[in-house]
């Protein structure tokens, strides 16, 4: 396909990179010539340097000759605009826009061929507080991915020394969960994964993914001690952008107690006008005074979010050395990964591999129902309808016996409201199959199975 990119953020690059390793042919327009040069020289795209909105620049960059255009500059009006203007001038079939501003979205007559052409909204500050909020609500767990309208989760598990996982065995683990709909799928380490044998032993920081039915998620967590009993009822947010808003927003509608920690004199404000029973301080999370004025030994969770990985990491640490139950942290930028992963934080989200996410699932082709970026891109967890006249080859067939391509696992196959982990079943039309992919550069090798 032919995609064209506008902007040049931490999402637009990684989405161009993804996108480059699929075999599109992908353009990027900015205004930024020094992040578009850099892009080529790490990847085989076309650049064009100038505002997006603008036409003479979308037709510089072929727009015309596009399937997809995905708008993600950091100006909502941007983005919107050049979504006009694709329509308009040059027919771009489907066109993917950011729109942070909640303002924006209140009337939903406002978009539409009739007035602003924008078929899919991408909201990254509240997906982001939605994927926080699911792994508050499920602690004990590092990440969390929904499939199936909401039927079936992904999730990671992080191996410290002082948790029962530490020293176990894959064969334990596998047998501490062998009644329970659950299925282990892989374990990371030093961001490569392992060759699964039952007399491997975790250690510290090896991250383990398995896919669990939500009816018995925590069940699963209680049986290697992670994740507890009780709701989660206090929490300080350091951060009150659109992350954090979003997040404390969340929280209140399941009655917890918030706090929300901000520098900013104009954004407490605001969050004091609009959060009602929010707690707002004006202060710096990073300051260990602060954090123990506020009693953070006494929170369930302490959540960095501020727009600053430096201060993410300050905060996060100082909170965790106070003692605070649950630590989790946004951190943008990869090279700070590695930093994260080897500390006492118990969650990090990268905010970027959220949204890249999102956009995956609507411009795959149409039997994939959804796609998850994992691990910096390295995999990927994806959810396969077989559609009339697709998957021939796997209509009719026993799913044990089918050979799908090296390192992709097939975990379970729904159909209409059951759940099969079980493959001892013939594949029919309209069943979803779910498969974790180790290294996403086999998954054009599964796409062409249901093409």
């Amino acid at each position: 396909m032919k995609i064209l990119i506008l902007g040049s953020s931490k999402v637009a690059q990684s989405l161009a990179c993804e996108l480059v390793d699929e075999g599109n042919d992908v353009t990027v327009v900015s205004e930024d010539a020094a992040v578009l040069k850099n892009m080529q020289t790490l990847m085989d795209i076309r650049t064009v340097k100038g505002r997006a909105s603008y036409p003479d620049i979308l037709r510089s960059a072929r727009a015309d000759k596009m399937d997809i255009m995905i708008a993600v500059t950091e100006s909502d009006e941007v983005n919107m605009i050049a979504c006009q203007v694709a329509y308009s001038l040059f027919k771009v079939p489907l066109k993917i826009a950011k729109i942070r501003s909640p303002h924006y979205l209140i009337r939903h007559e406002l978009f539409g061929n009739e007035n602003l052409p924008i078929d899919i909204f991408l909201n990254p500050e509240v997906d982001v507080a939605t994927s926080i909020f699911n792994i508050i609500n499920n602690l004990g767990v590092s990440s969390l991915f929904q499939f199936t309208k909401q039927r079936l989760s992904l999730i990671s598990i992080n191996v410290n020394s002082n948790s029962m996982l530490f020293n176990m065995s894959w064969q334990k683990f596998q047998e501490k969960i062998i009644d329970l709909a659950a299925k282990p799928v892989a374990i990371m380490r030093k961001h490569k994964y392992l060759q699964l044998r039952s007399n491997l032993k975790l250690q510290q920081h090896d991250e383990v993914f398995l896919f669990v039915d939500n009816a018995i998620l925590r069940q699963v967590l209680q049986r290697f001690e992670l994740g507890t009993k009780k709701k989660v009822s206090r929490v300080i947010i350091a951060g009150g952008g659109g992350v954090g808003a979003n997040l404390a927003k969340l929280l209140l509608q399941n009655n917890c107690n918030v706090k929300i920690i901000e520098h900013n004199k104009a954004v407490c404000a605001s969050l004091a006008s609009s959060m009602g029973k929010a707690t707002v301080l004006e202060g710096d999370a990073a300051e260990r005074d602060l954090l123990f004025q506020e009693n953070v030994e006494g929170v369930d969770v302490f959540c960095a979010l501020t727009s600053d990985d430096e201060d993410n990491i300050i905060s996060s640490l100082q909170a965790k050395y106070l003692g605070a139950k649950n630590v989790i942290a946004l951190v943008n930028n990869s090279e700070y990964m590695e930093i994260f992963s080897r500390s006492d934080v118990d969650v990090f989200v990268p905010p970027q591999q959220v949204s890249i996410s999102n956009i995956l699932t609507y411009i795959r082709k149409q039997s994939c129902t959804q796609a998850y970026s994992l691990c910096r891109g390295l995999s990927e967890a994806v959810c396969f309808e077989v559609l009339p006249d697709y998957a021939r080859n796997l209509l009719g067939k026993d799913l044990k016996k089918i050979t799908f391509p090296p390192g992709v696992i097939c975990v379970a196959l729904q159909r209409k409201d059951k759940l099969f982990f079980d493959l001892d079943i013939t594949v029919q039309l309209h069943d979803s199959l779910l498969f974790f992919v180790a290294d996403k550069n086999r998954y054009l090798e599964l796409e062409t199975m249901f093409d």
